[in-house]
């Protein structure tokens, strides 16, 4: 036995004109196939506005595309999962905590992190200033 999904958010059904009643999505049901998608199957709607799964990457292009660089930076995913693996190989941490350790390594050197200024700091270091130039 094989299970198939379709996840669709509640802003796809609403921008559908479909709600979560039985006549609705009766309606959206006739639109839900299953299609050919390489040597597997998938679950697909004819509804424009449902977004369906997109093609997924397997061996060279997976390659290409992890090795290729990111937006907006020159670092490739492949690069960036190397050197946090080198990290982790000189930190040693063991079992779990080497999953916990690698994660927390990528959230903090993400190439595509956005830099996030508090607007509170902001004005604290502008009070800070002021009184500085007061004393």
């Amino acid at each position: 036995s094989k299970e198939f999904r379709l996840p669709i958010s509640e802003a796809e059904l609403a921008h559908a004109g479909y709600a979560r009643n039985i006549t609705s999505l009766t309606s959206l049901i006739d639109t839900i196939d299953l299609v050919p998608q390489g040597n597997d199957q998938v679950l697909q709607s004819s509804n424009d506005q449902i977004s369906n799964i997109k093609k997924r990457a397997t061996g060279e292009s997976l390659d290409a595309m992890v090795k290729a660089p990111m937006a907006n930076c020159s670092e490739s995913i492949h690069d960036v999962l190397v050197t946090g693996l080198v990290e982790l190989c000189k930190e040693k941490p063991v079992g779990v905590d080497a999953v916990a350790w690698l994660g927390e390594w990528l959230l903090n050197n993400n190439p595509n992190k956005p830099l996030v200024i508090d607007p509170e700091d902001d004005d604290d270091d502008d009070d800070d200033e002021e009184e500085d130039t007061v004393l």
